[in-house]
């Protein structure tokens, strides 16, 4: 995965399949955060701590401990694709030339919509094309 060069076309996709990672693995990480705050994991009531968590179910806490590892390390990536997101600059972009923005508009709106498109109803739809008139020009070998 990395922090490879993500293009305007893809810069969509890339920001989505983050924010899935971060959120599925939220999602495994939650219950046993709720197990170790509220304290029901025990019989006699009291928090579940990660050594007791380890000894009782090792495979649950490495569960939890590789979805908590995923949330910092995509988390970091997240936030700076948001980042750039809202300088409205792309990973190549800011690869080549990061002073520079080819696309600079007036408001932090116009640059989350210029990626996500105009219907917010599909900003979180992996399905969605983000430019729909957005024509992509092929040239065969004889014409370039």
């Amino acid at each position: 995965m990395g922090n490879a060069c993500i293009g305007l076309l893809n810069h969509k996709f890339f920001i989505l399949y983050l924010f899935y990672i971060i959120y599925f693995c939220a999602q495994v990480a939650g219950p046993f955060v709720k197990l170790m705050v509220l304290g029901s994991g025990n019989p006699d009531g009291e928090p579940l701590t990660m050594l007791l968590l380890l000894a009782r179910n090792p495979n649950e806490f490495i569960a939890y401990a590789l979805s908590c590892a995923l949330i910092l390390g995509v988390g970091f990536m997240f936030i700076y694709q948001i980042v750039i997101l809202v300088m409205n600059k792309t990973t190549m972009e800011v690869s080549i030339d990061p002073r520079h923005s080819p696309f600079r508009h007036d408001s932090i709106g116009k640059n989350i919509m210029m990626v996500f498109g105009e219907r917010k109803c599909f900003w979180l739809s992996p399905f969605h094309d983000p430019f729909p008139h957005m024509k992509l020009v092929s040239f065969t070998p004889s014409q370039r």
